[in-house]
Order: structure tokens, then sequence, then C-alpha cells
């Protein structure tokens, strides 16, 4: 016989699979995800880790909704860093420009002094980073910036509900999520340093 959380999650990936819920509880990609953690041997092992002996479906409930979620979330916000990384770029080269022109209609007194502090004002702006530290990463290698989002997101959450880090679990989760092997207990603690030092570097900014 299945342990609880077994049983939750098979009861999610038949529900997942068929279609046979609200638009709003199961999407696109939930179903594979369920199934990869259904037949993960890990999977009771990290409930208990995470949450004690003791089954109580509400944390799991939470628990299983809140990955698939973030997984979704994650992969959103890889595609969103991806375009304003690209926006960054352009508009960087495009700042000098920018600049030079602005100078030039200053000494042909097309432009008085206070509109070409505005435009710098302007310019300084947009090189300030758009997204919140949380889901910000510069950097993508395979499927790097998703991971680390994830592992970042649902490492402070299960933080706040139990009180302690849980590297190794999220690192687990993180590999059920995306299918993903060799994610490491040292690769989550590096992902929820590297916010620390976004949030740091964009409150000095």
């Amino acid at each position: 016989m299945k342990a609880p959380f077994k049983r939750l999650l098979a009861e999610f990936v038949t529900r997942a699979a068929s279609g046979d819920h609200p638009p709003s509880l199961f999407r696109e990609g939930d179903a594979a995800h369920l199934n990869r953690w259904l037949d993960d041997d890990r999977a009771d092992e990290i409930f208990r880790k995470l949450y004690g002996e003791q089954f109580h479906f509400d944390r799991a409930f939470t628990l299983v909704m809140t990955a698939i979620r973030l997984r979704e979330i994650a992969e959103s916000f890889d595609l969103l860093n991806k375009k304003v990384n690209a926006l960054q770029r352009k508009g960087k080269s495009l700042a000098p420009k920018e600049l030079r022109r602005a100078v030039k209609m200053l000494s042909n007194d097309e432009m008085s002094p206070e509109e070409l502090v505005a435009i710098k004002v302007s310019i300084k702006q947009a090189e300030q980073p758009i997204l919140d530290p949380v889901w910000r990463v510069r950097s993508d290698k395979n499927g790097s910036r998703k991971r680390t989002i994830f592992c970042r997101t649902l490492s402070d959450i299960i933080h706040h509900a139990t009180g302690r880090w849980h590297d190794a679990e999220i690192a687990a989760l993180c590999e059920i999520a995306f299918d993903y092997q060799d994610m490491t207990e040292e690769m989550v603690r590096s992902a929820r340093e590297a916010g620390r030092r976004e949030a740091t570097r964009t409150k000095r900014s």
C-alpha cells in the first residue's frame, strides 16, 4: 500500500491527466511533473524530512501545489529575464548615442540644461534593475536560471513554514520539477545567497 503522501500524489496525477479539475488547479506540464514526483523513491522521505512522521493533508496539499506553481513561475520568469536582459543591453548600447545627441543639442541652444539633466536621469533610471531580486537571475546555462529561481523561492517558503533550511530536500524537489539530475545542496545555498546579494545591490543603487 502506498504511503499517504504517495496516495495524494497518485490522486493528483489522475486528476491532472484526466482534465477533470478546475482550470486554475492544474495546468500544462503539471501532470508530467506530478508523475515524476510519484515515481521518485525519495517522495515520502522528503515530506517526512520537512514535516515529520505524521501525515497532514493540508501540509501535503500545500507542498504539492506550491511546487508545481513555482515550477511554472520559474519558467515564466526565466523567459522574462531573457527579454529584460535583451532590452537592457539594447538600452546600454543606445544610451551613449542619445547622450551625445543631447549634448550637441544643448551646445546648439536646441535644448535647455534642465532638459539635459532630465535625459541623464532617465538614462540612469533605465539602467536600474527592473525585476525584483527574487526573480532576477542574469546568467543561464542549460536551464540553470529557472532552477535557481525555483530553489531560491521554495527554500525561503519552506524555511518560513518549518523554521529550518532544507537544502537537500529543496535540491531533490528541483530535480523532480525540471527532470534534472545532479542538483546539490551547495547549488541551493548559492541560489539563496545570490538572491540576497541582488537584494542588497538593489537597496544600494
